[in-house]
């Protein structure tokens, strides 16, 4: 079943309509559209229905006949609730994306990403330390610099790499990108930007700064479009950190906070 097809049976079972299911969470026209596969649904809102109906997560999860192959769309849709249940800061949202991810995936790859991500959110990245590099054989392949998903595997594992190692394959990147920065299509500029951010801060937390200005100069160099505003934002605040401004990346972090951005301002204080 599709989780339209899911909320449709368990809502005939407990003999409710559309609008007693919704509990207001989201509209019934929505809801509606969902129940028909002609609508998606906020991974929160989902769970926030289920909650509020008293609906068995694990049996739902378990009844859905998803796929989630790395290439295929649904996958992406799940990498995004993963996503947005870390910078919301949600645990429980996060923990039942994972199980789903966990359950449904074939990709390795993607079930790293999901455990990972969860423990960056829990602040337990010591629980990854069995994570081997055979796990991460995939970043060793002449080619993954140029495919997005591995890209974004590469994002979520930064935080428990060794320098040197976090270091050349930041290298390799620069080597592929660097001097074509606006030709790049969008949605790999954003998850570049993203690693390009991720490797400042880490940089910033131990003390390295070996490939520093090669990333500075690799961030300017991207568009000043609306996808990448908070990637720029963060650029300016790891200049201001490398420079000791610390009036700057004070009033930085105020924007990233009045913004609605607590999470990623508590993230970044070094």
């Amino acid at each position: 079943m599709t989780i339209g097809e899911a909320l449709e049976f368990e809502r005939k079972k407990l003999n409710l309509t559309e609008k007693e299911m919704t509990n207001g969470i989201i509209s019934i026209a929505s809801y509606s559209r969902v129940e028909r596969n002609l609508q998606d649904i906020k991974a929160r809102d989902l769970f926030a229905i289920l909650d509020a109906n008293r609906i068995s997560m694990v049996q739902f999860v378990h009844d859905l006949d998803i796929d989630l192959d790395e290439k295929d769309t649904e996958a992406g849709k799940w990498r995004y609730h993963l996503d947005c249940a870390f910078y919301e800061n949600n645990i429980q949202d996060m923990e039942i994306i994972n199980q789903v991810i966990q359950e449904k995936s074939k990709s390795k790859e993607l079930k790293l990403s999901g455990n990972i991500v969860l423990a960056k959110l829990k602040n337990n990245l010591d629980c990854l330390s069995t994570v081997s590099m055979d796990e991460l054989d995939v970043l060793c392949d002449s080619n993954w610099v140029k495919d997005l998903n591995l890209l974004k595997l590469f994002y979520d594992v930064m935080p428990i790499l060794s320098m040197p190692y976090l270091s050349a394959r930041i290298k390799e990147i620069l080597t592929e990108y660097s001097g074509r920065e606006k030709q790049i299509d969008p949605e790999y500029q954003y998850v570049l930007g993203m690693i390009s951010i991720s490797y400042a801060r880490e940089c910033s937390f131990r003390g390295d700064y070996r490939l520093m200005e090669e990333i500075f100069i690799f961030l300017d160099k991207l568009p000043r479009t609306p996808k990448l505003f908070l990637i720029k934002l963060l650029e300016k605040y790891y200049v201001a950190i490398l420079l000791h401004d610390k009036a700057k990346s004070k009033h930085i972090s105020k924007i990233l906070r009045k913004l609605g951005y607590q999470k990623i301002a508590t993230d970044i204080e070094v």
